[in-house]
C-alpha cells in the first residue's frame, strides 16, 4: 500500500486528468467515481462516455482496482466479460495483472492503458462490432494466456510445465525438457519458463495448475454426458 502522500498525489493527477472524476471514502472503501470518455482514435472526437466506480483494494497499486459500470451501457453477462458474481468488470487474466502491476502502477496508467481501452470496446460491441480482446471471459482467457506464454496450444504441455515450476522441479539446461519433447531444457521451454520463476512464487503456480488441471477434467467429464 502507498503512503498518504503518495496516495493523495495519484489520486490529484488521475482527477485533474480526468476531471469528470470524484474522490470519496465510504465504509472504509476509497472509491473513484464518475465519467470517462472514450475519444476516436484518429479523430480525438468524444463517441461515449461511461459512469464507472473504481473501488481500490488494499494491495493497490501492485493489482487493479475493481471497475463497476454504473451508467448501464454493459449487460451484466458472461459474454460481455462482466463478473456474475459482483458485476465488476472483466479487465483481463490474472497472470497478466500480476505482471504489468508488479512494480505498481499509477490511476492514470490504469485509465489510460487498461480501463479506456476496455470502454472502448463496449463501445464498439454496442454498435454492432465484435470484441478484439487478446483473451476470452474466464478460464478459456486463462488458458489462452498460458498458450501464448508457453507457445503452444497442447494443454497437457502447458500442465506439465506449470506443475513443473509449481513443485520447484526445474532440471538443468542439458536435461529433457519438462514439456515432453525430446528436446534438452535449454534448447526448448527454457525463457519462457524463466520469465515465470522471476515473476510468480511457486505457490501460485501451484495454484494456477490446479485450477486450469481442473477445468480440464471438468471438459472431459463433460464429453462423457
Amino acid at each position: 500500500m502507498v503512503s498518504p502522500e503518495e496516495w493523495k498525489k495519484d489520486v490529484q493527477q488521475a482527477v485533474d486528468a480526468y476531471p469528470g472524476l470524484i474522490y470519496s471514502e465510504f465504509n472504509g472503501e476509497r472509491h473513484l467515481k464518475g465519467s470517462i470518455k472514450v475519444e476516436d482514435v484518429d479523430s480525438g472526437i468524444v463517441v461515449d462516455e461511461f459512469e464507472v466506480d473504481l473501488v481500490f483494494p488494499e494491495n493497490y497499486p501492485y493489482c487493479f482496482p475493481k471497475v463497476f459500470e454504473i451508467s448501464g451501457k454493459i449487460e451484466r453477462i458472461d459474454d460481455r466479460h462482466v463478473f456474475p458474481a459482483d458485476g465488476s468488470l472483466c479487465l483481463g487474466v490474472e497472470p497478466e495483472e500480476i505482471l504489468r502491476c508488479k512494480h505498481g502502477i499509477t490511476i492514470r496508467y490504469f485509465i489510460d492503458r487498461v480501463l479506456i481501452p476496455r470502454l472502448a470496446e463496449e463501445f464498439i460491441v454496442n454498435n454492432g462490432g465484435d470484441y478484439q480482446r487478446e483473451y476470452a471471459h474466464g478460464i478459456y482467457g486463462l488458458w489462452q494466456f498460458y498458450m501464448k506464454m508457453f507457445e503452444s496450444k497442447d494443454r497437457q504441455t502447458i500442465l506439465k510445465l506449470l506443475r513443473c515450476m509449481g513443485d520447484q522441479s526445474l532440471p538443468r539446461g542439458h536435461k529433457p525438457c519438462p514439456c515432453g519433447s525430446g528436446k534438452k531444457f535449454k534448447r526448448c521451454h527454457f525463457k519462457n519458463i524463466l520469465q515465470f520463476v522471476n515473476n510468480f512464487d511457486s505457490n501460485y503456480l501451484r495454484k494456477q495448475y490446479e485450477l486450469l488441471s481442473s477445468s480440464l477434467f471438468k471438459r472431459a467429464q463433460a464429453s462423457l454426458t
